[in-house]
């Protein structure tokens, strides 16, 4: 299933060429294929971003060796994909953007999330985890976990914007999301959008 964010940025990679029916990010489920182009995202953090992502100092080879294992793990993970989707006959899936990381242990989902610098304040991050929940609210998830540093402010922006509780110890942050309250936060979103959608539409007839 594809859950898009318009409006942020091109199809067409790597020749950004605008395309009025495919404006903006795209949201799917990863899955192994994926894994090259999740490694070079993660690589291409900053060292300071890396660190806020895994809340320690990793070389190169973890954060491989964290993407491929991601599979080994009973969860989910979604992708942001600067333009196409998916393979075709004359181009390859666009870059990955931004990833959220879900491992799921009964109730509970534990949250890893990394966008990029030139994406954040853009509500990527709010629309990732939002609809993550939606989708791990099916499979009986009531919370999201997250574990980050006190110093991740981009981070710690978006918990409180979604109406997380916050816990810090030093620096440290502990992170406890409702699944129900992001869920309804996705289906304003979604309504917000198709609200947006139809009014110039009307107005065009």
């Amino acid at each position: 299933m594809v859950y898009g964010l318009p409006n942020i940025s091109f199809i067409g990679w790597p020749v950004p060429v605008p395309c009025a029916a495919h404006a903006g990010l795209g949201f799917r489920e990863a899955r192994p294929a994926d894994a090259p182009g999740m490694i070079a995202h993660l690589l291409a953090l900053s060292p300071e971003d890396r660190r806020m992502r895994f809340c320690t100092a990793v070389n190169d080879g973890h954060v491989e060796h964290h993407v491929r294992s991601s599979w080994d793990r009973s969860g989910l993970v979604l992708a942001a994909h600067d333009g196409p989707l998916w393979s075709g006959p004359f181009h390859e899936p666009g870059p990955v953007r931004a990833l959220a990381e879900f491992a799921v242990e009964g109730g509970d989902a534990e949250l890893g999330i990394s966008v990029d610098g030139a994406l954040r304040r853009r509500g990527v991050g709010t629309y990732l985890v939002q609809t993550g929940a939606r989708l791990l609210a099916r499979r009986g998830v009531r919370r999201i976990l997250a574990y980050t540093m006190s110093a991740n402010t981009s981070f710690l922006v978006l918990a409180r914007k979604a109406g997380a509780s916050i816990e810090t110890d030093g620096g440290e942050a502990f992170i406890t999301f409702d699944v129900a309250e992001l869920t309804r936060g996705y289906l304003r979103r979604r309504l917000a959008e198709q609200v947006f959608r139809a009014v110039p539409a009307a107005a065009a007839r």
